[in-house]
């Protein structure tokens, strides 16, 4: 240590190291500020296929690894925190295998305009406090005195109370995150689900027919037994019984296969004669119609 250096050290004030140490707490509180609000918009939607979820999931970290502070507010506000009655955008279409459902979720939390006013400004403040830290602090406050430390150290301290009050604000909302995505999941793991999903079936009883699962196993017989592009419905029943037996007519309130067929629309079915005058039924898929 030089004696200019050793000088210095000399007259710097005992006070200033209560200031270091409390500017340091700051910035290691708003550090953690700007984590949890990264795992807030991490987390908030996911989309792509189940093959793309992971990766998706990873695109979306990166992308927001290298944000300050004020841009991640920009995002919060865009995304996260919006006015009620907000109408999300449609969301970017992932390239999916044709056979790979594209899964979209995302959730918001919304609020009246006053409260969504508050919480704008209070992220507003706390992003310009965190900018008068880092850039303006020892313009501001004169650290060679007694006095400009006691100063400082009193607008740290009260500093760090607006950071922790905004901590907790982000932590509130990562709770309801995590409570709306235990929903979420409870749900997905429910019959609802699997008959709204997998089978088309609404909770009301309305059918999306193209989509169903019994029509997509029907596709599935059909190409498997198809005979000069017709299938015997015969045929077809005990392959489906075999490979998919979940799949009956009972199950989307019918009373038989050909009248799932026929409510579908989706086929053409057809009786042809058989030997001992016996008709059998033959389907195909309705051609796709420019």
């Amino acid at each position: 240590m030089d004696a200019e250096t050793a000088m210095t050290e000399h007259m710097r004030p005992a006070a200033q190291l209560d200031v270091q140490c409390a500017l340091g707490r700051c910035m290691l509180s708003l550090q953690q500020d700007e984590h949890l609000l990264k795992a807030l918009l991490a987390q908030h939607e996911r989309t792509g296929s189940i093959d793309t979820l992971d990766a998706e999931q990873a695109a979306r970290r990166d992308r927001l690894a290298n944000l300050t502070l004020g841009s991640l507010a920009k995002v919060l506000f865009e995304t996260v925190v919006v006015p009620e009655g907000f109408e999300c955008e449609r969301l970017p279409t992932h390239p999916t295998p044709p056979d790979q459902p594209l899964f979209a979720i995302s959730f918001r939390l919304a609020f009246a305009p006053d409260r969504l006013a508050d919480l704008r400004a209070q992220v507003e403040e706390l992003v310009l406090m965190r900018n008068e830290l880092v850039h303006h602090f020892i313009q501001r406050f004169d650290l060679w005195t007694d006095e400009g430390c006691a100063t400082a150290l009193r607008h740290l301290q009260d500093s760090h109370a607006l950071i922790r009050q905004h901590h907790e604000q982000l932590r509130e909302w990562i709770h309801s995150l995590d409570a709306s995505r235990a929903q979420a999941a409870a749900f997905l793991a429910s019959k609802a689900f699997e008959d709204l999903f997998v089978n088309g079936i609404a909770p009301d009883g309305h059918i999306a027919w193209p989509a169903s699962g019994i029509v997509c196993v029907l596709r599935e017989a059909a190409r498997a037994l198809s005979q000069d592009g017709w299938t015997p419905l015969a045929a077809a029943r005990e392959w489906l019984r075999a490979r998919h037996p979940e799949q009956t007519p009972e199950k989307y309130g019918r009373r038989s296969w050909p009248q799932v067929l026929h409510d579908s629309r989706m086929f053409e079915l057809v009786y042809r004669p058989q030997e001992g005058g016996a008709k059998a039924a033959w389907f195909r898929e309705r051609p796709v119609r420019g």
